[in-house]
């Protein structure tokens, strides 16, 4: 039987201080598969640091990297990879991040045994600055809970038939830990460029709304937990969050599940005013606060 292929895709935007052992974590994986590629898009890196790093990391033959004419964040940079790939299948890492050994094989292999299916996304932990590990895994451990694991044992894969709400209501996976079929990418017009972060959860969202989700719950991402994290500049908690549920609500598609959107716009907004609110942030604070009470007297959210 012919292998599955797999292109890795790995967005760096200043990373050259990571990108090496983000690489050598992928060129080392092995199993019943077939890597034919490790594609690194540049979006406008400008540190020396960086450069360095590609300069060395083109002079190996499974190597391709790809600038983007200008920053276009990760969405972007991850679009670009996209349109680049001919494997049947694609596994994303985020530059700072490394996959544990035999990740790729772990997600292929639950696949294998679930015919049909289009992606899956596995368990993750996180690593510090100093080379440790957390011992627990984040959703085994109960870390990031969701009713889609209720009654889970964590002892073989589990098949979601009807991820939609789950996704909507938080990330069931992570972006380094899912595996996707090119096809189903390119059909969804990849990620939406329009949100700098929350561009995950919201190509997850998607992708769920027609295809069902095998959680695989094996380790097979370790999350780079640093200072310098996108995660940890100065938005407020749930702003992108909030700019992804708000293009989900225009779209026509996820009409049937307009009153759950709602319910957590109204959410996303209360997180956000308070944010305003103690930071003194006052015009920024009431625009959050009259969305919210928008969406608390929508005749969606009372209605049967």
């Amino acid at each position: 039987m012919k292998q599955p292929t797999v292109t890795a895709i790995i967005p760096c935007f200043n990373s050259g201080r990571y990108i090496y052992e983000a690489v050598e974590s992928v060129k080392l994986q092995r199993g019943n598969f077939a890597l034919t590629a490790i594609i690194i898009v540049d979006d406008g890196s400008d540190d020396a640091e960086t450069r360095e790093a590609f300069n060395e990391l083109c002079k190996n033959p499974d190597v391709r990297i790809f600038p983007n004419r200008y920053s276009k964040g990760p969405a972007g940079a991850r679009n670009t990879g996209i349109a680049l790939v001919d494997s049947q299948w694609i596994a994303f890492l985020d530059a700072d991040d490394i996959l544990t050994p035999n990740s790729i094989a772990t997600r292929i292999d639950a696949l294998c045994s679930s015919p049909g299916t289009k992606w899956c996304g596995g368990d993750f932990v996180k690593f510090h600055p100093d080379g440790s590990y957390e011992i627990d895994p984040i959703y085994r451990s109960g870390q990031k809970y969701s009713l889609a694991f209720e009654g889970y044992a964590f002892d073989k894969p589990l098949l979601l038939e009807r991820p939609v709400k789950y996704f909507l209501k938080k990330m069931i996976t992570w972006m380094g830990a899912v595996l996707i079929r090119t096809d189903v990418l390119k059909d969804c017009s990849g990620f939406n460029e329009a949100l700098f972060q929350s561009e995950d959860n919201n190509l997850f969202i998607r992708i769920a709304l027609n295809h069902a989700f095998l959680f695989v719950p094996d380790v097979v991402l370790a999350k780079r937990e640093h200072n310098d994290s996108l995660t940890r500049q100065k938005w407020p908690p749930n702003h992108w969050t909030t700019k992804n549920f708000r293009s989900l609500l225009k779209d026509p598609d996820f009409k049937p599940y307009d009153r759950f959107i709602r319910r957590r716009l109204k959410h996303q907004y209360r997180i956000n005013y308070e944010f305003h609110l103690k930071h003194r942030q006052y015009l920024r604070y009431l625009k959050n606060l009259a969305w919210h009470t928008y969406f608390k007297a929508s005749k969606h959210l009372n209605s049967s």
